[in-house]
């Protein structure tokens, strides 16, 4: 409530309808000698938040609740109460698919292949890569299509060690990051 407060004190508003809400709160689990922490579903803590829009004639407004597994996307990266990043990582992956095909059909030239790389390729994974943790293994499952089809565009074989595709230019590698 503070908060959409504020924001009309500057000129702006929330748009409550859109505004979701998920309770952190933590179960403490003792099993054969182990203690595990997990975090209450709806089921195992219910209750709603209701908010008053700004304009007090109006009726609250009951927030969405989302359950502590269920994603939900905030500035671009698809976030959970409990860390589990799989529906980022599938999101990514088509993502990535998705480039490296149009890639593939395309006819550009080796210098626009590079500068798709640069420009369009990274920031489009390093921004959301910051917000998650995948491991190792899925960073290269999410790059492979796209690095593949990238290196063909530029004249090389896809088979081309990756020492060269990911080493410097200094010393004769593409000096694509990894």
């Amino acid at each position: 409530q503070r908060w959409q407060d504020l924001l009309n004190v500057s000129g702006g508003d929330l748009s409550l309808p859109k505004c979701k809400v998920g309770f952190a709160n933590y179960k403490f689990i003792r099993d054969n000698h182990t203690d595990r922490v997990s975090i209450k579903s709806i089921e195992e803590d219910p209750g709603d938040i209701f908010l008053q829009p700004y304009d007090q004639r109006k009726q609250k407004i009951c927030l969405k609740r989302l359950q502590p597994w269920e994603a939900e996307r905030y500035l671009g990266v698809r976030i959970t109460l409990n860390g589990n990043h799989m529906e980022e990582l599938k999101v990514r992956r088509e993502q990535v698919s998705d480039m490296a095909e149009k890639i593939l059909q395309s006819s550009i030239c080796r210098h626009q292949a590079y500068m798709i790389h640069g420009i369009q390729y990274r920031p489009a994974i390093i921004y959301p890569l910051q917000h998650v943790m995948f491991t190792e293994k899925d960073c290269h499952s999410i790059q492979k299509p796209i690095i593949n089809a990238l290196i063909a565009k530029m004249g090389f074989n896809r088979k081309t060690p990756r020492d060269v595709i990911y080493g410097p230019t200094l010393y004769g590698g593409l000096g694509l990051t990894d």
